[in-house]
């Protein structure tokens, strides 16, 4: 009995240890595949922060561009509301003109 115990007792600690052996084995490759991924990561990251300060740079000028075009649009739209308020002060004297010949000339007509 004392035997057979001893001997299942073996077993179990092979078994076992086979076990946990193959588990830390299995454990260390993942962590080693995963410390090469966070590796590789940390060396593209210089390369991916410089294309996006590129980027970065790019469309602040871009940004500028367009707010210099906005205000020269903005300088001109006013410009272009003052000549028109301009024209329309200089149209109504025709327009008024107009007005009084039309009906100096209906008059005119009722005359004859």
């Amino acid at each position: 009995m004392t035997c057979d115990r001893n001997e299942l007792h073996g077993i179990l600690t092979n078994y076992i240890n086979k076990d946990l052996n193959h588990r830390l084995n299995f454990e260390l490759e993942m962590l080693k595949m995963e410390h090469k991924q966070v590796m590789s990561d940390l060396q593209k990251s210089p390369i991916e922060i410089i294309d996006a300060l590129d980027k970065c740079t790019g469309l602040i000028e871009e940004t500028e561009s367009f707010s210099y075009i906005n205000v020269q649009v903005l300088l001109e739209c006013t410009q272009l509301k003052k000549n028109l308020y301009v024209l329309r002060l200089k149209n109504r004297l025709p327009w008024k003109e107009q007005t009084e010949l039309q009906e100096s000339c209906e008059e005119l007509k009722r005359l004859l």
